[in-house]
This record gives structure tokens, sequence and C-alpha cells, in this order.
């Protein structure tokens, strides 16, 4: 019945699918694989567009996740940039994770997660 609609129906990709469904029904999975690529062990920050290559989720869209994590006390970005002018972004569970006592005291008093 679908493919009477939409014929290439069996070819696209649950990526591409997504992009035109409203953004709430994928809003609980895309926002775990976004936390679960921000808490990489092997990274201490993020750049939007690494997470967008890693979750396969359009930037735009983690650049709006994003802002409303940090909203919700979820997420920080960092005062500083990536060497090429890139905000940088992490979980603050993470960050408290990855940085020693004395890095998250001068943070404090810098007033900043850095």
């Amino acid at each position: 019945m679908i493919a009477q609609y939409y014929p290439n129906f069996g070819s696209v990709d649950a990526r591409t699918v997504s992009q035109y469904l409203r953004p709430a029904q994928y809003a609980p999975l895309d926002e775990q694989r976004l936390i679960e690529t921000l808490e990489d062990d092997r990274y201490r920050w993020r750049t939007i567009e690494g997470i967008a290559a890693k979750t396969q989720i359009p930037e735009a869209r983690v650049r709006s996740m994003l802002e409303e994590l940090i909203q919700r006390g979820v997420v920080v970005r960092s005062s500083l940039v990536a060497p090429d002018g890139r905000a940088l972004y992490t979980t603050r569970n993470h960050l408290k994770r990855k940085s020693s006592f004395f890095q998250r005291l001068a943070a404090a008093f810098r007033n900043r997660a850095d």
C-alpha cells in the first residue's frame, strides 16, 4: 500500500526518512546517540561536525539539540574553540570524568568549562 504512494520507499534509508518526518518522532533516539557520541572516551570535546558525522544526524539538527541540552544543563560549550575556530561541546558528566580536580577547580574560578 505505501509503495503505491512512495514507489522508492524500499530504497530510502532511515536517515533520509527522518529528515522529512517530525523531529519529535526521533528525538529520544537522536538524543541518546548524540550523548553517547559526546561521552566517547577517546575525546574530551566534540565539534558539531564531528557529532553529525558520527551520529548521521544533520548538522542543523545537532546544533538545535545541543542548544536544548545546554538549556537543560546536560551539555556544556567550551569557552575555548578548536584550532580551526569551531565550537566544542561535551556533557557535564563526561567533563567531570575527564577533568582532574585541579582542572575543575580552575574552571570554577574562571566560571567556565574548559
